[in-house]
């Protein structure tokens, strides 16, 4: 047990410390008349903190385009290695989106897998998407930090939230687990919320 110990304890030492958000514009939703989305995206981060790469691993389009967009316009602090000196890192970014109609089919592709994880970022095994406040009114977005341990485990906190929604995507994001991944990792998911045409 202690040979396994040590090992653990050096692959964390080899592990940068994950490069943690500081800004986040929100993207953009698309009309009411559009359906459910999930989006998955490694996003690689340079040692400035900048977004570097985005790579698509679950498409669910328009949700996609839009995210990818908005991403690459999010700052980061960059991640830290062993020495403490800032280093080129990942992490996950998903979006969660839900339909505006309450009940029956809206517009939209369903999500596909379009790529394989690298390995480098926290890759979710479960999801959940978010049920609408009932006390909420109108269109709403909450940004997510998913602070993810070695062991798939996730610990969520809001980031930004717009009035009335960051319960109801906290709920739903404590449902989502996470592969195992040396070292753990950080991942953001955005949820959006479309609110019920009148």
């Amino acid at each position: 047990m202690r040979a396994w110990a040590l090992v653990a304890a050096a692959v964390l030492a080899s592990q940068p410390a994950p490069a943690r958000l500081t800004l986040a514009p929100l993207p953009p939703l698309p009309g009411p008349a559009v359906g459910s989305g999930e989006v998955l995206l490694e996003v690689g981060i340079d040692a400035a903190g900048r977004v570097a790469a985005v790579r698509t691993l679950r498409d669910s389009p328009p949700y996609t385009e839009a995210l990818r967009d908005t991403v690459k316009n999010w700052l980061f602090e960059p991640a830290r290695d062993a020495a403490g000196k800032p280093a080129p890192s990942a992490v996950l970014v998903a979006g969660s989106f839900r339909p505006a109609t309450v009940a029956g089919p809206a517009a939209g592709d369903p999500p596909r897998e379009v790529a394989k994880p690298s390995g480098r970022v926290p890759f979710p095994e479960a999801t959940a998407p978010p049920p609408y406040p009932p006390l909420a009114r109108g269109d709403g977005q909450v940004i997510v930090e998913m602070s993810v341990a070695p062991d798939g485990a996730a610990t969520p906190r809001v980031f930004r939230a717009d009035p009335g929604f960051a319960d109801a995507a906290l709920q739903a994001a404590r449902a989502w687990r996470f592969r195992p991944l040396p070292g753990g990792g950080r991942a953001y998911v955005v949820f959006g919320f479309r609110g019920i045409p009148g």
